[in-house]
């Protein structure tokens, strides 16, 4: 029985990475079930077994995906031997990571599922909401310890941090820049320097 399990649920996970490679090369809309199913290798009606349509197996790709990010987030908030600083910028080096071993993924997520209004419902915009809260938190916790200024709103901030990662991806897919240019440290360290200090010239 549990060996029954494991098969059913490694055939799930090979529909869902066959969905990531369909979804990144046709985009959502132009991409039909039928064609999950030939890049997984399976039969047609088999992907049915498992999700009701293609809908579903989007919000299970973002879902699945987005709990381990949600993880990552939380596992920095109950960390207390790094500055909030670091563990942002960490943080910033773990997803651009992300994207170099799984461009397909982020760009489903970023170009697809945020920008298709039809799955904005509650558990993905929660999903992005939780993560948005965390990011606050680490700014909180470095006001406390005195690392960040206390009139820098966390909300404010947690907007423009998630949108320099998303516009970072975004021009990624676009081929307007190339993400192995750089290490994922250098990317980091750019990002949070331009959010921490601006652009203008210091002393």
């Amino acid at each position: 029985m549990a060996r029954q399990r494991k098969k059913s649920e490694i055939r799930k996970q090979q529909i869902l990475d066959a969905a990531i490679a369909v979804f990144a090369e046709k985009g959502f809309h132009s991409s039909r079930v039928s064609d999950i199913a030939r890049r997984a290798g399976v039969a047609y009606g088999l992907v049915y077994h498992y999700f009701d349509n293609k809908e579903e197996i989007l919000r299970t790709i973002f879902l699945e995906r987005w709990t381990f990010i949600l993880q990552v987030i939380e596992n920095l908030l109950n960390e207390d031997k790094r500055s909030a600083i670091d563990r942002l910028r960490s943080f910033l080096i773990f997803i651009i990571d992300v994207y170099k071993r799984n461009a397909a993924l982020v760009d489903v997520i970023m170009l697809e599922l945020l920008h298709s209004p039809e799955f904005m419902r509650e558990e993905v915009v929660r999903g992005f909401q939780r993560a948005a809260g965390g990011i606050e938190e680490l700014m909180r916790q470095g006001q406390e310890a005195g690392e960040i200024r206390k009139k820098t709103n966390p909300t404010t901030f947690a907007v423009l941090y998630f949108g320099a990662i998303e516009v970072t991806f975004n021009a990624v897919a676009l081929r307007v820049v190339d993400i192995d240019a750089m290490p994922s440290e250098d990317w980091a360290d750019s990002i949070m320097d331009q959010l921490s200090h601006g652009i203008a010239a210091r002393d």
